[in-house]
């Protein structure tokens, strides 16, 4: 299931609603997508993330429904890398530029994901070792 909000929606209820509605009606495990481990991470400004501490609890409270429901819940932890800094699909999914609130991409190298995207930064060993890190402190 990918999930999209507005920006600072993490836990939204709705988000609640939508995945107790599936555990509800009998779904066993109930798989959240691409939650970013960075906010430079984040493939737009919608995405579930839990690179801060202040995620967990909206987060912990759509998988506490979810047990009520008899569901599993599991979680794809995720980078975007250079797919980073797009608009939500519904606004057409186009690179933001820094006037619209994009940030910094990086990734393996200095290729943009798409035509007239944002060139990311290539990740040095320091800055792949940041990313491990940030999966690792996430799990």
């Amino acid at each position: 299931m990918r999930e999209q909000g507005e920006q600072g929606e993490q836990g939204r209820q709705g988000r609640q609603g939508e995945q107790g509605s599936r555990a509800a009606g009998g779904t066993h495990l109930i798989v959240v997508e691409a939650t970013a481990v960075t906010a430079q991470g984040r493939i737009t400004p919608g995405d579930l993330g839990l690179w801060d501490d202040m995620h967990i609890e909206p987060l912990a409270r759509i998988v506490r429904f979810l047990r009520e429901q008899g569901a599993i819940a599991g979680i794809q932890l995720a980078h975007a890398g250079r797919k980073a800094s797009c608009n939500v699909p519904w606004l057409g999914g186009t690179p933001l530029t820094p006037e619209e609130g994009g940030w910094t991409v990086v990734g393996p190298s200095p290729i943009p994901f798409q035509e007239g995207g944002p060139v990311p930064i290539a990740l040095d060993e320091a800055g792949i070792e940041e990313v491990i890190e940030a999966f690792v402190a996430t799990a």
